[in-house]
């Protein structure tokens, strides 16, 4: 073979040694990309900036109840439907904004959404634990809290392909 034979190198050129960097695609380490995504949203202003217009876009305030009763399913007029309906609304934003909904009681359910979509921006996922508690104090017995992507068993991989190359990282995956 001459590097004139056209459709001949082995590595997908069109002639021998025409490609620069031949080989499979590279697997690609998610403790590693995760660490410098977290690195790069602490040093670069920019990186920051792109992470945080993202989450401002979507999550921005967080969720909100707006609660809309059917008065007429429920059988009540349409003035009690809205004196219900703005209760349930101010009930359901005092348990949003009390500490209680997180385990460790750090922060409020709406700087909770803030948190998960930051995290979905600068880590590729996030993690979310939903615990019932006992006490009776609570608005609601459900709390959360948040784990950490590198606290998951194991390291996954992915090639660029998207193929997950191990899937021993403590995730049940399904078709």
């Amino acid at each position: 073979n001459s590097y004139t034979d056209m459709g001949r190198g082995g590595i997908g050129s069109k002639w021998i040694g025409g490609l620069s960097r031949p080989g499979a695609a590279p697997n690609l380490n998610h403790d590693i990309l995760r660490l410098n995504a977290r690195s790069a949203y602490h040093t670069s202003l920019e990186a920051r900036a792109v992470i945080e217009r993202h989450t401002d876009a979507v999550v921005d305030v967080g969720l909100r109840l707006t609660a809309t009763p059917e008065y007429d399913l429920l059988g009540i007029t349409p003035e009690e439907a809205e004196r219900w309906g703005a209760f349930i609304e101010s009930s359901f934003d005092a348990w949003a904004r009390s500490r209680s909904i997180m385990l460790n009681r750090s922060m409020n359910l709406y700087q909770a959404q803030r948190l998960a979509g930051i995290c979905q921006q600068r880590d590729g996922e996030y993690f979310i634990r939903l615990t019932y508690s006992p006490k009776p104090d609570l608005l609601n017995p459900m709390q959360i809290s948040f784990i950490d992507p590198a606290q998951i068993r194991g390291s996954g991989y992915t090639n660029t392909a998207g193929v997950v190359t191990n899937a021993n990282d403590g995730i049940e995956r399904d078709e």
